[in-house]
């Protein structure tokens, strides 16, 4: 997720006035004056974007804004706290993963419960499609398991190194380290692609913070600029079923801006990868937040009454997450993760 905090109705170094960039991203994002009403008193509001779709697959929800009455520089607290992923209803687990050094035992708290066996055996018969998101390697990983009549640790084992190996594959090589998901009859899935596509399209994160939008398309290289960066292993719910998600946060401080941006390069099924960028700008007592999702799935391949859906539910889904973001704020003082 990329947050842009506390700027001044100013300059900051080469950037462009804070008026400018949010005129431009009001714009940008099919918002007007009359819509300004409705943030005040507190409202959600979301919008299809078609346009910044680039690929089939792909998902564009845009425009969540939500005015929250504390200073922006806590929003940024709040996002990267604990206590908010743990708000989550479908966040079931977490971890972070250092930047370099460490092993497999990292993600030891990663597992299936005893409830969640059928995830297992799902996973002792994996197989090129749309089930499970694993390259044709992982497959064999897996088979060779099945073949020897494996015990559900045994499999839980593979799959904890499979992750670990795709974390340890992108912080050492960034979006090319990322291996394809295989599906039938031979075909391939790219999150790498997907995510190059995702920033392809993210025209006013180029134009206003380079830095970041460098960083998220170069990664491990153009870190610079960056104040903070992070890995994540989250275990959570999607589609009723257990999985894994592997993310990256970003953080950029430059005065009082501060970036934060997000994206999953991982996900164990149902949809490919996802990223999102939001905006945090002071506004009357408060901050107005501005964000947009891009999430890809084969799932809602093409246009018409699926990608509908899909955008629905992406908006439904990041409704809730800034409803916990808001709770958060306003209940306790958030604390970041610890490194």
């Amino acid at each position: 997720m990329l947050i842009v905090v506390g700027l001044p109705l100013a300059a900051v170094g080469d950037r462009a006035p804070t008026r400018d960039i949010v005129d431009d991203v009001m714009t940008h994002l099919s918002f007007g004056s009359q819509h300004k009403e409705a943030l005040e008193s507190g409202e959600i509001l979301f919008t299809g974007r078609p346009d910044l779709e680039p690929l089939p697959q792909g998902i564009a929800v845009v425009g969540a804004m939500m005015l929250i009455e504390r200073p922006a520089h806590e929003l940024v607290d709040a996002y990267l706290s604990d206590e908010t992923l743990r708000s989550h209803s479908d966040i079931l687990a977490f971890g972070g993963v250092p930047a370099e050094g460490g092993d497999v035992s990292l993600l030891a708290n990663f597992d299936f419960s005893d409830k969640e066996q059928k995830e297992v055996r799902r996973l002792l018969r994996a197989k090129a499609g749309d089930e499970f998101n694993l390259a044709p390697s992982e497959i064999e990983q897996l088979a060779a398991i099945a073949e020897r009549n494996g015990a559900p640790k045994q499999v839980v084992a593979i799959y904890r190194d499979v992750l670990w190996q795709r974390l340890d594959a992108y912080r050492t090589s960034g979006l090319d380290g990322i291996l394809p998901y295989a599906r039938k009859s031979g075909a391939l899935a790219s999150p790498a692609e997907e995510m190059h596509a995702s920033l392809d399209s993210a025209s006013l994160l180029k134009k206003y913070f380079p830095e970041i939008h460098g960083a998220l398309e170069n990664f491990p290289d153009s870190m610079d600029a960056i104040s903070d960066s992070r890995l994540l292993w989250i275990k959570k719910t999607v589609a009723k079923r257990p999985t894994a998600a592997l993310a990256h946060r970003l953080l950029l401080i430059d005065g009082d801006i501060a970036v934060v941006a997000e994206r999953e390069f991982y996900v164990g099924h149902t949809y490919n990868s996802m990223l999102t960028i939001a905006a945090v700008v002071p506004y009357a007592d408060g901050a107005l937040v501005f964000a947009a999702n891009r999430t890809f799935t084969e799932k809602v391949g093409g246009t018409g009454f699926r990608k509908k859906m899909g955008r629905k539910l992406v908006a439904r889904k990041f409704a809730q997450r800034f409803e916990h973001l808001r709770a958060n704020l306003l209940s306790s003082q958030a604390q970041p993760l610890p490194k």
